[in-house]
């Protein structure tokens, strides 16, 4: 327009002059907010969001501009949408800080993965989510590895209320135990299928490796009664002398567990 054919007037003049300098530098800046706008929608507009690195360079090139201004007090020269902008870039920083652990982690590669619950997945992929900025592969992972967690949660909703694990207000069952053999699918599942170790699944392969000892300890107690549900050649009974308190304490921990007991303690 107008005004940049007249700074490039200016610019022909063998001489610095203050105020056409300053002219460019206003000229720079309208361009570098026209930009900026674009990445900060008002309120009820959606705009795509800009990459990470975008704003970095972005705030690298409001830092220039600010220093081409050749008078005092120039740091309070502050360009419109830059503090928010900063803002943005220092949220996004904060998210990766504090959840780099899980972030960086391949858990493809590694024989410890990382383990999280479902709720601390859920609120990692939110609070990512919730940053206005594309923060790149990190974010794209931990919506992946979210997605495969629910799809098994979704899977083993009613195991999981039924083990206790977790407190689930819409679920109603008629059912409230469970066998060894769904723990089992349901262990395994996680494993091959959620790319993190669940704190739910690890919490279902305590129950049950509490379930296996104790009906171990019923097969060695009372070999004769071999549950159906412990199956030829799973353990190898050895009669073993228990004490009537050993006894006591065996029908006491059989009730504490998620699995109908009553033929074992017959």
């Amino acid at each position: 327009g107008y005004l940049q054919e007249l700074c490039s007037e200016g610019a022909r003049v063998p001489v610095e002059i203050l105020c056409m300098k300053m002219l460019q530098i206003e000229i720079d800046a309208k361009n570098w907010m026209n930009k900026a706008k674009k990445w900060h929608p008002r309120d009820g507009e959606i705009s795509k969001k800009p990459k990470i690195e975008e704003l970095r360079e972005h705030i690298l090139k409001a830092e220039s501009l600010r220093d081409r201004i050749p008078v005092d007090q120039k740091d309070n020269w502050i360009l419109e949408y830059e503090t928010k902008m900063r803002s943005t870039v220092n949220a996004a920083d904060t998210w990766y800080d504090e959840y780099q652990p899980f972030l960086d982690w391949d858990n493809r590669r590694n024989s410890e993965r990382s383990r999280l619950s479902l709720e601390k997945l859920r609120q990692i992929v939110k609070r990512g989510t919730a940053i206005h900025v594309n923060i790149g592969n990190s974010m794209t992972k931990m919506s992946k590895v979210l997605e495969q967690a629910e799809t098994w949660y979704e899977m083993n909703k009613s195991l999981l209320a039924r083990a206790n694990v977790l407190s689930i207000d819409d679920f109603t069952s008629v059912e409230h135990s469970v066998n060894l053999s769904e723990l089992t699918d349901a262990i395994s599942t996680a494993s091959s299928r959620v790319s993190v170790d669940l704190e739910e699944a690890l919490a279902l392969q305590k129950i049950a490796d509490q379930i296996r000892r104790w009906l171990e300890r019923v097969c060695n107690a009372a070999p004769i009664k071999r549950s159906k549900r412990v199956g030829k050649g799973r353990w190898s009974c050895k009669p073993t002398r228990f004490s009537m308190k050993d006894l006591v304490d065996l029908i006491e921990e059989g009730k504490s567990l998620p699995i109908p007991t009553n033929e074992e303690v017959v």
